[in-house]
């Protein structure tokens, strides 16, 4: 896995990084627990087009390997989500004005993209400058801020919130060490995809989402 120079610039990312968090700003400003799940929805299709411009204008092959497969991979996390909500019964997804996958609301389908593509530029970066076990530490510690702080705030949106588990504030316990673990597994499969075709793209991702899932229900039913 070759992670020794990225082909972009972080500091070019910033524009695109204000102009999404003003759009965020102003879908949720103007929100309604009526319309949450268009307005994510949104965020996410709004986070996808911007991260593609930004590696046109960089012309980065690095940056569409990251998009594409974190797109695929927020595919697959449909599954875990479906498998605590709908079989654990551990995750509620509130209705939110959306179409759901059963009992998941059809944003998280791209949802995941946007902190599974944040973890590899963390670790991208990094690792360029650090190596590649400090860029390890950067990713999961990036991936342990976003997805621990997601679980601790988006329940006020309203988005999906635990329950029938032990929590520390809004976070469930049992699921911290699941996602260390899948922040690591992305890293760790894309950095061996990558310059591999799309059906290689969607057989990591599977493997990704299949891991977490594992580890979830297991942590679940040693900590929940």
């Amino acid at each position: 896995m070759n992670y020794n120079r990225s082909d972009f610039r972080l500091a070019s990312a910033l524009p695109w990084q204000f102009l999404f968090l003003v759009i965020t700003a102003a879908l949720l400003w103007f929100r309604t627990p009526a319309n949450i799940g268009i307005a994510l929805l949104t965020l996410c299709v709004v986070w996808d087009i911007l991260f593609y411009l930004w590696s046109r204008t960089e012309a980065s092959i690095q940056l569409k390997q990251i998009l594409i497969f974190s797109m695929v991979l927020s595919i697959f996390q449909i599954f875990p989500d479906w498998v605590l909500s709908r079989h654990l019964g551990v995750l509620v997804l509130p209705p939110d004005g959306l179409f759901k996958w059963d009992t998941v609301s059809g944003y998280m389908a791209l949802l995941w993209t946007i902190p599974a593509s944040q973890i590899l530029i963390a670790y991208s970066v990094a690792h360029e400058r650090w190596g590649y076990k400090l860029a390890y530490a950067a990713a999961i510690l990036v991936g342990a801020i976003l997805f621990i702080g997601s679980e601790e705030l988006l329940w006020m949106l309203p988005s999906w919130y635990a329950i029938n588990v032990i929590k520390w504030g809004h976070v469930a316990r049992y699921i911290i060490l699941p996602e260390i673990l899948l922040s690591f597994m992305i890293v760790f499969v894309f950095g061996r995809v990558k310059e591999k075709s799309l059906l290689w793209y969607t057989c990591g991702a599977a493997l990704v989402s299949f891991i977490y899932t594992a580890a979830a229900v297991l942590s679940y039913h040693l900590m929940g």
